[in-house]
């Protein structure tokens, strides 16, 4: 009896060590597994200003975004070798295989395309997708540029367009990932014939609606910026642009593009941030009082910082 009961015992031991590694591998693999992002933003970059461009962006409205969500873009040696610099034809060859690459990957629902000259409202742009479809076949932007044929337009430039994961491996006519050798080569040759070649978001928008996507256009994509009538940039309107506040721009910013240097991307930032208080304090004074003491905080941080001197 009492060598029964130690066997039975030994074996109940031997079953809980046996659950908790199997736990703990499951922990472990979970752990591995990329986090899945709701929106991601692939940022047109490698300029001469990019450095100091992406720098400027890291500490202003990349920090609303989910850890990991920026990518960068990725430069091609084919590209290079066919078109020169991420200029024009480049730069349609280098944004086909990037969006390539990403069509591969599964950790994220939307993706957004933008030049690293753009500030882009997160909070608001993530709040605008949560109430659309992602499985919907679409690309969403500024509709009405270039000239795709059979009575159709690309998408325009400067302020970027949205497309989510489905659609993009739509667009490479595949339902899911990874997509094959050929149908990614399809995909690449599809973005590097004419019309409209040379103009990347034309382009994008025109095989887009040839591979069965609606062309959606989604209004607060500024992608001029904000100017005057003689098309001279307008600080003051784009301060009410910002606040929400605007009758000439009435749509709410979800990327302002044209953003000048540092000092305007960190004005554009300050000035959201303080409509994004007033917001707050209105629906829950407490809670807004103290993340504004935090950001405050962290804004005098950043202006007492100086850079070493050589």
């Amino acid at each position: 009896m009492a060598v029964m009961a130690t066997l039975f015992f030994r074996d109940v031991a031997s079953y809980s060590m046996s659950v908790a590694k199997d736990a703990s591998v499951a922990r472990l693999l979970r752990a591995q597994e990329p986090t899945k992002k709701f929106l991601s933003v692939l940022l047109r970059t490698g300029g001469p200003n990019s450095p100091e461009r992406l720098r400027s962006i890291e500490t202003t409205w990349a920090r609303d975004l989910e850890k990991g969500s920026l990518t960068l873009l990725q430069p091609d040696e084919e590209c290079k070798s066919k078109y020169g610099d991420n200029h024009w034809k480049g730069l349609t060859c280098l944004e086909a295989k990037n969006h390539l690459r990403l069509m591969n990957r599964t950790d994220f629902e939307w993706l957004l395309v933008v030049d690293d000259d753009t500030y882009v409202f997160g909070s608001r742009l993530r709040e605008v997708l949560r109430q659309l479809d992602a499985s919907k076949a679409a690309v969403y932007g500024r509709m009405d540029c270039g000239n795709c044929g059979n009575g159709t337009r690309g998408l325009c430039g400067g302020g970027g367009y949205i497309v989510s994961r489905q659609s993009l491996l739509k667009m490479a006519s595949s339902t899911t990932a990874p997509v094959s050798r050929e149908s990614g080569a399809a995909f690449v040759d599809n973005m590097m014939r004419e019309p409209d070649m040379i103009w990347c978001d034309v382009r994008f928008g025109c095989v887009a609606q040839e591979k069965g996507l609606m062309a959606v256009d989604l209004k607060g994509m500024y992608g001029n910026g904000i100017t005057d009538k003689k098309m001279h940039y307008d600080q003051r309107e784009e301060g009410k642009v910002v606040d929400l506040i605007s009758e000439q721009f009435p749509e709410p910013p979800l990327v302002l593009h044209n953003v000048r240097d540092a000092e305007h991307m960190r004005r554009v930032y300050e000035e959201s941030l303080k409509e994004e208080q007033e917001i707050k304090l209105r629906s829950n004074p407490v809670a807004a009082m103290r993340e504004a003491s935090l950001q405050n905080h962290e804004r005098s941080l950043f202006t007492d910082f100086k850079a070493p001197t050589r």
